[in-house]
This record gives C-alpha cells, sequence and structure tokens, in this order.
C-alpha cells in the first residue's frame, strides 16, 4: 500500500509539473499572425514588394496578436539599375500613412554596375529614405568571382552611406553570409539574416534583424508575408535605428 501511495504521489505531482510546464512554456511559442516567433524578440516586422500585391495599411498597422504588432516594414524600391518595384511608391506612402517605421531595400545585380545601381537607389528615394537604415539584399554571385563581389557591394554601400548619411544593412541569407559576404564587410555594416522556421538563430555572428519565416498572415495583406523580429527591444530598435 506503501508503494502504491508514493506512485499516486509522484504521478499528481508530475501532472502538476506538466501543466505548469505547458502554462509557463509551451504557450509562449503559440503561433503569432500565422508563425512560430523566436519568443525573446518582441519588436515584429515585414518587408513586402510587388508580390503581396495591393496592401490595406490602415488594417496591418491595427492588427494586434498575443500582445504583437507589427513595428517596421522594409519596402522593396529598386533592383539592379532600371527596376523600380511596381508596388513601391503605394507601399511607401501607404506605410508613412499608417505610421509603420519604413526602410527601403535595393536587390542588388551582381552583374551590372555598383555606382550605378547605388545612384538609382538614392534617386528613386528622392530624398525621403524613410525612417529606418536604406538595405542592400544580396542573393546572387553572377559571373563574379567573390573579391569582385564583395569590391562591388562595398562600392554600394558606401556611396549610399554617403548621399543618405546613414550606414546601410546587409540582407543575406546564411548561408550566403557565411561563404559569399567577407569578414569585413560583416564587421563593418549591420546584418540582417534569411534563417527560416527555426526558435533559435544558429549563424554567430552579429545580427539586428531576423527573417525567420515567409509564411506570415497579416490582415491587409492578401496571401503570405516575410515576417522579422529586431534583436533588442524598444528603447534600442528607436535609439540606435529610428529616425523621423
Amino acid at each position: 500500500m506503501r508503494f502504491i501511495l508514493i506512485l499516486v504521489i509522484i504521478l499528481i505531482l508530475a501532472g502538476l509539473f506538466y501543466r505548469q510546464y505547458r502554462r509557463n512554456h509551451l504557450n509562449t511559442y503559440a503561433p503569432i499572425f500565422g508563425v512560430l516567433p523566436p519568443v525573446q524578440y518582441k519588436i515584429c516586422g515585414i518587408d513586402v514588394s510587388r508580390y503581396q500585391s495591393h496592401i490595406n495599411w490602415q488594417a496591418v498597422v491595427k492588427a494586434k496578436q498575443g500582445g504583437h504588432k507589427i513595428h517596421f516594414v522594409f519596402i522593396k524600391a529598386t533592383q539592379g539599375t532600371q527596376r523600380v518595384d511596381p508596388e513601391f511608391i503605394n507601399n511607401w506612402k501607404g506605410a508613412k500613412n499608417a505610421g509603420i517605421k519604413r526602410g527601403a531595400y535595393h536587390y542588388f545585380s551582381p552583374d551590372e554596375s555598383p555606382v550605378t545601381q547605388a545612384l538609382f537607389f538614392i534617386k528613386t528615394l528622392n530624398n525621403n529614405p524613410g525612417e529606418l537604415p536604406p538595405v542592400l539584399d544580396v542573393e546572387e554571385t553572377g559571373k563574379l568571382s567573390s573579391k569582385q563581389l564583395n569590391n562591388n557591394i562595398e562600392i554600394w554601400l558606401t556611396l549610399v552611406t554617403k548621399y543618405l548619411h546613414k550606414k546601410p544593412i546587409i540582407y543575406a541569407s546564411l548561408k550566403f553570409l557565411d561563404h559569399k559576404i567577407s569578414d569585413e564587410l560583416k564587421k563593418s555594416y549591420p546584418i540582417w539574416i534569411a534563417h527560416y522556421y527555426r526558435t533559435e538563430m544558429l549563424w554567430k555572428g552579429p545580427w539586428i534583424f531576423w527573417q525567420f519565416s515567409d509564411k506570415g498572415k497579416i490582415p491587409g495583406i492578401k496571401g503570405a508575408v516575410d515576417f522579422n523580429v529586431f534583436r533588442g527591444d524598444s528603447i534600442e530598435f528607436y535609439s540606435k535605428l529610428v529616425r523621423d
């Protein structure tokens, strides 16, 4: 009888422990806006382009789930030397009117002139660089060697820094950062890293934004959207990055 009593007590305690575990841990990982966010980061945002079509930005800014909201958006502005994203103007104005902090990004074409690309990006922004730093989206190497690619990236970054007076962010995937971007550039510029479907960042280098999913579901946006977090709290976000 004593053994049975002890066993019953153990089972009861185990049940209580499990219920507390679910309450304190598992529920923390409840989906927010259709994704499972890394729980230690509270400043959430998205990035958009023509692929999201027309966006209702007033609906986006009002969206809240689990105490989270959309704090920021990175908007595709240009690609290469002559392509402006068809939704850039609408998104740029819409996010501003909704009060969402914005940054513009350029998709880098490695086989085109980095000077022309930088000046094209700057001209498209038309003295309105947004509240967040500009971003260089690097996903291709083209026909360039690693040295040539990094030289061209640095030319773009240097020109944009000079004209917009804000050090740009480098966006790339974890694999691309590890194998294609030089250590010097990774140390010299803020990093926004694409690393999907994980609750912990595996890359050991410094980063400030993490694109952790491409399956976000936000009111006001048809279909899926990329979801991001900022590495820091709201004080760091506004003191280090945001300029009005």
